[in-house]
């Protein structure tokens, strides 16, 4: 799931060296996390405009998600350089 993910947010991003992307299980197993780490600038730009950005986004994941039979939550953060 992290390579579809990377191939729909890195061409969004300025900084692609700041990108990072992790899977991580949820405490219940139930889904799974991704989250995505950028700095700021491409964190605002990847939520967009009342994060219409980030809605189009955890769509499209979750059409792939189904399809493999799970649960995938998309979470967008940022860090300070």
């Amino acid at each position: 799931m992290e390579e579809l993910v990377r191939a729909i947010v890195e061409p969004m991003i300025a900084n692609k060296a700041s990108l990072m992307i992790k899977t991580v299980p949820s405490i219940d197993e139930k889904y799974l996390e991704v989250l995505v780490i950028t700095d700021k600038v491409d964190t605002a730009r990847l939520i967009g405009k009342g994060g219409s950005v980030a809605s189009a986004i955890r769509k499209v994941v979750s059409v792939k998600s189904r399809l493999e039979n799970t649960h995938i939550h998309v979470k967008f953060e940022s860090y300070d350089e």
